[in-house]
């Protein structure tokens, strides 16, 4: 079995707002979202379509990939929350890493809530390799606050 350590990080405007809280609640919500992801990863399921040509690989019951939720940090930065760029958040790793340097033996999940006005293309992501770290950004998902 491989286990992936995963930190969540919260990019909020610099007073704090514009993003999910640092409470009891919030960090319930991550382990319930690992908890569901690992759920998917311990039974992928069968293939929901038939196929005309069938691959050879027979079913994978179990990934043997397990997630689990190791820390939350939340940045109170302007820029980073406000990120807009379809290039790398360098920035914001570069920043996370020097200043919490555990972070980087992690999974990084990046979360951040660009201002409507900059940003209006509705909520997605993407997942990225940088300084040879593999991370995820999501963008415009923090719509509630816990």
């Amino acid at each position: 079995m491989k286990t992936i350590l995963v930190n969540m990080v919260v990019c909020r405007d610099a007073q704090g707002g514009d993003g999910w809280q640092d409470t009891p609640a919030m960090i319930a919500d991550f382990e319930e979202l690992i908890a569901q992801v690992n759920l998917n990863y311990a039974d992928p399921g069968t293939m929901g379509w038939p196929m005309t040509c069938p691959p050879s690989i027979p079913y994978l019951a179990d990934s043997r990939i397990r997630f689990k939720f190791n820390h939350a940090y939340f940045l109170d930065n302007d820029a980073f929350n406000n990120y807009n760029s379809l290039a790398s958040p360098s920035a914001i790793l570069d920043y996370l890493w020097a200043n919490y340097p555990e972070s980087k033996n992690a999974f990084n999940h990046i979360w951040t809530q660009p201002d409507v006005n900059i940003w209006s293309g509705g909520w997605w992501g993407f997942y990225s390799v940088y300084g040879g770290e593999s991370y995820a950004l999501t963008r415009n998902a923090m719509w509630g606050s816990s």
